[in-house]
């Protein structure tokens, strides 16, 4: 692909099952390549933290952030069930024609 290619680079994607407080990250400190993530919840929830506060991101909605932004989520205390979740990580390059 070359980089004059209009479309993002996919970096990673797949889908996986958390249930655990342990699953949890801060994006300000996220280390190695730039990265756009869209993340679905497809079961249980998952939260999600940035200057507006602290929500629940339910079956059926989606998170979109970037790496080295001052945003968290991860498996919530309150949660009843397992957190199961997709997910697409890509580059920055070509994005701006998506969002």
């Amino acid at each position: 692909m070359s980089r004059s290619d209009p479309f993002p680079l996919i970096h990673i994607a797949a889908e996986e099952v958390q249930s655990s407080a342990e699953y949890a990250f801060k994006n300000a400190s996220r280390e190695g390549h730039a990265a756009l993530v869209i993340q679905r919840t497809i079961s249980g929830a998952a939260y999600f933290q940035d200057k507006l506060g602290r929500r629940l991101v339910p079956a059926g909605q989606a998170m979109l952030f970037v790496h080295a932004e001052p945003t968290a989520y991860g498996y919530p205390f309150e949660a009843t069930a397992p957190y199961r979740l997709g997910f697409v990580s890509f580059t920055p390059t070509g994005t701006s024609e998506l969002f």
